[in-house]
């Protein structure tokens, strides 16, 4: 048996968690491969931009919110089940009564579909706050980094596989794909529920903690921030024209940062336990920062170089935000943290999208200026959470 540090992680606990998160951005991307055709279809045209806004402008409500709800019901990993099942649960059977309103035939303008869309909007983010705080018990907060690495790793391979698994749901057709990707979230729930061990009950419950509003807007803001400089990454940098290069063309710029990102995250993970969530989110949002121009203002030469790197900087820096979300509060606001981190990054991709509505190329001098601005911004919000870390466990 280990007895090393790494004795003290529950890994079946973290698994199960990474199981039902992989099932949720399947879900995701199930969504984002219809959602414009059939509301193109059903006569809702006029609500293509509107509903590409929703999930972020939504999420930074209904993710802190319920995660802050989870909190105060019961912050253990086995009293965050309950709200978690329900969620997810109607997920899947809003996708089932999609299967069926489409076999029976949607009439066009009913009002039915965009309504049924919030709800699998409202239903998804509700569960996704209270079960990444799962993760928090599955180690001490200095092992925190191990296991939000999975994640990292896990979403990573996901989103590097995106277009062909979108490509594969178009091929199978709205019923078959909807059925499977409730049966999807099924699976992953199943995962969650009965996997893994879960750790002992408390015998007394644990005291609530208030949380200063301050230091839940400075976790708001160091979340939108990074989300801004990610989504500059994923989003903004393949429509940056790169002087004839290949690299953005086709996805190929997003998929191999993508998968050198989940290919170093358990060593990222190591790498910051060591260095401490908040050391380790400066160093590596400052390198991602600083990639991002020279893929942008430097020689061709350089990109192919530049690429496996800025998939270690982004490694490095999603697994420190996991970690901050989950460990930045007190331990009972493990919930709202989480929703503060998932409902900020989601609402930096809503903000961007608002600003570059078009499909077209995007200039390189408003983008940098993006990046630098939101690096500030993290920096920040960083240095005010900064103390109250390193009192904490000493990793700030």
């Amino acid at each position: 048996m280990s007895t090393g540090p790494s004795a003290s992680i529950h890994w079946r606990l973290a698994w199960g968690v990474v199981a039902l998160q992989m099932a949720l951005l399947l879900g995701w991307m199930i969504y984002r491969a219809y959602q414009p055709a059939l509301l193109s279809s059903h006569g809702f045209s006029r609500l293509l931009l509107p509903f590409a806004l929703l999930p972020g402008v939504m999420g930074l409500v209904i993710e802190p919110l319920t995660g802050w709800l989870s909190d105060r019901r019961d912050p253990s990993a086995r009293g965050r089940l309950l709200p978690v099942s329900v969620a997810v649960l109607v997920a899947g059977l809003i996708f089932l009564g999609v299967v069926g309103l489409l076999n029976r035939g949607i009439p066009a303008g009913s009002l039915l579909l965009p309504l049924v869309m919030v709800a699998w909007i409202v239903a998804v983010q509700s569960s996704a706050s209270p079960a990444l705080a799962v993760l928090h018990e599955a180690a001490p907060l200095r092992q925190l980094p191990r296991v939000a690495a999975l994640l990292t790793c896990a979403q990573g391979l996901l989103g590097a596989l995106e277009a062909p698994l979108t490509a594969a749901a178009v091929r199978l057709g709205p019923a078959l794909t909807f059925t499977l990707g409730a049966a999807v979230l099924g699976l992953g729930l199943v995962v969650l529920r009965w996997l893994p061990p879960f750790p002992p009950a408390r015998r007394e419950p644990a005291i609530a903690v208030r949380v200063p509003p301050r230091q839940a807007l400075h976790l708001l803001a160091m979340a939108l921030a990074v989300g801004v400089v990610t989504t500059c990454l994923l989003t903004l940098l393949p429509r940056v024209p790169l002087g004839g290069s290949s690299l953005s063309s086709g996805g190929h710029l997003v998929a191999a940062v993508l998968i050198v990102s989940a290919l170093v995250a358990p060593w990222g993970g190591h790498l910051v336990s060591r260095w401490g969530r908040q050391r380790s989110l400066r160093i590596a949002l400052a390198t991602l920062a600083a990639l991002l121009a020279l893929m942008v203002l430097g020689p061709a030469v350089l990109r192919p170089a530049l690429l496996p790197l800025l998939g270690l900087a982004h490694s490095l820096v999603s697994t420190s935000l996991t970690a901050a979300a989950l460990a930045t509060l007190p331990a009972t606001s493990a919930g709202l943290g989480a929703g503060l981190v998932l409902g900020g990054a989601g609402a930096a991709g809503a903000l961007l999208s608002m600003v570059f509505t078009s499909d077209g190329p995007v200039a390189a001098g408003p983008l940098l200026a993006l990046v630098a601005a939101a690096t500030g911004l993290a920096f920040a919000a960083g240095a005010c959470l900064s103390a109250g870390d390193g009192r904490r466990d000493g990793l700030a």
